[in-house]
């Protein structure tokens, strides 16, 4: 899990390109994220989808520090990706 650090208001947009175990070609069905706070969801959104890329706007609205987690599904994979972000004023 990485860690980035952000102001406090922004709205930012995180991107990522999704590989699969398999050789097969990547399609993505389906792709959601979620800004928690100490296990509590502060908010939630579907991903954009391009081929074998996600993005997301993400609100940063208040300071402190969260995961962000990434949920893709490719069957017959499903991943999980989280990262740490810390916000501050």
């Amino acid at each position: 899990m990485n860690g980035h650090q952000y102001e406090r208001g922004e709205v930012r947009i995180f991107e990522f390109q999704v590989t699969a175990m398999t050789a097969a070609p990547v399609v993505i069905l389906s792709a959601v994220w979620e800004l928690k706070n100490l296990g509590t969801v502060i908010c939630r959104g579907n991903c954009d989808i391009d081929q074998d890329c996600i993005s997301m706007l993400v609100p940063l609205h208040a300071a402190g520090d969260f995961t962000l987690e990434v949920r893709v599904e490719i069957p017959p994979e499903t991943i999980i990706e989280r990262m740490r972000v810390k916000v501050v004023e």
